[in-house]
């Protein structure tokens, strides 16, 4: 994904988190690179949708009572699940509809759930919330936002 300079722009010089980030002395002090630190720093409690779950994350998360419990349809869907992470080398969890199917697998309550809707989110930086997963702000990105 592209990034939008003047949304970077507006959230530097706004700093509209609460609490805010702290972007201003390093703003008046052109720290570019501190800048971009804070901006690709993990915020605990911001949760990001991971899309590099691994198939034996999955298995290590799946309770063995559990497992041995589901209904052959269940064991079917997961089976398709792990396939696919197979085949890409990993689950891309950012849509709902997935999260939703790998979830519904166990029941509600379930050790195994509760596992898997940890293991699907991570604490994601304030460049991810602003502009997707993965996205990391370099300090000429900065530069570029704050004087063109």
């Amino acid at each position: 994904m592209a990034l939008n300079y003047t949304a970077l722009k507006n959230e530097i010089l706004t700093d509209p988190s609460v609490p805010q980030i702290g972007y201003a002395p390093f703003v008046a002090s052109g720290a570019d690179a501190n800048i971009a630190e804070l901006l690709n720093a993990a915020i605990t409690g911001n949760a990001i949708f991971r899309n590099d779950v691994r198939s034996e994350e999955i298995w290590e998360a799946i309770n063995a009572t559990e497992f041995n419990a589901l209904t052959s349809i269940a064991l079917q869907r997961l089976s398709l699940i792990l396939a696919q992470a197979g085949a890409r080398g990993a689950l891309d969890v950012r849509g709902t509809n997935l999260r939703g199917m790998l979830g519904g697998i166990f029941p509600a309550g379930s050790a195994t759930r509760a596992a898997l809707v940890t293991l699907s989110a991570r604490n994601g930086s304030r460049a991810e919330t602003l502009f997707g997963t993965g996205v990391f702000i370099a300090p000429d990105d900065v530069a570029k936002a704050l004087r063109g």
